[in-house]
């Protein structure tokens, strides 16, 4: 677990890390720009991992809009 968590929060590209209870023991988001890049780090991830990784979901978002938690009216004066 340390190996693994020490290669999610020194990675460039991975912006969350989670540690959950569930179905699921680790989470984290990471912004690529290209399907080699993902692959590339899914293979680093398999590696540190090797006979411990049971599963893994991948969710793949190719839009995101912008928004904002400041709200309009404070805009006001």
């Amino acid at each position: 677990y340390e190996k693994l968590k020490n290669y999610i929060t020194n990675h460039f590209n991975i912006t969350y890390f989670y540690k959950s209870i569930g179905t699921y023991d680790i989470l984290f988001e990471i912004r690529l720009k290209t399907s080699d890049e993902l692959n590339q780090v899914l293979m680093e991830i398999r590696t540190i991992l090797k006979d411990k990784l049971k599963s893994h979901e991948l969710l793949i978002i190719l839009k995101e809009f912008k928004y904002t938690y400041f709200p309009d009216c404070l805009l006001d004066s």
